[in-house]
């Protein structure tokens, strides 16, 4: 995903408000539109969605991190949520495959 999918990320914090119950963190409002659009165009942030039936249904947020014990970076996955009525039907497994296939191809 990059800077014009601010429309997206919405949508995924809806579902991780829904999936994680945390209306709070999670705000369909907030941060603004300025502010998303810098967060995605980091090479650091990693937002994958699927999307069935034309609506976000689920998605993994993950933060590329520099080491400072070694000369590497890891990839850390901090959110993933499917919408409840799309569960078990592999969406969770392929976007973390696709994850795995993001951290090998950055060498973390």
């Amino acid at each position: 995903m990059g800077i014009a999918d601010v429309a997206a990320v919405r949508a995924l914090n809806t579902v991780y408000a829904a999936a994680l119950e945390d209306s709070v963190t999670y705000r369909h409002d907030c941060p603004d539109n300025g502010w998303l659009a810098g967060q995605l165009g980091k090479e650091w942030v990693i937002l994958l969605v699927a999307e069935l039936d034309a609506r976000i249904v689920g998605g993994p947020t993950a933060y590329e991190l520099p080491k400072l014990e070694a000369a590497r970076s890891e990839i850390y996955l901090y959110d993933l949520a499917v919408v409840e009525t799309y569960r078990r039907r592999g969406i969770a497994t392929s976007l973390i495959k696709e994850v795995q296939h993001i951290v090998a191809e950055t060498g973390a």
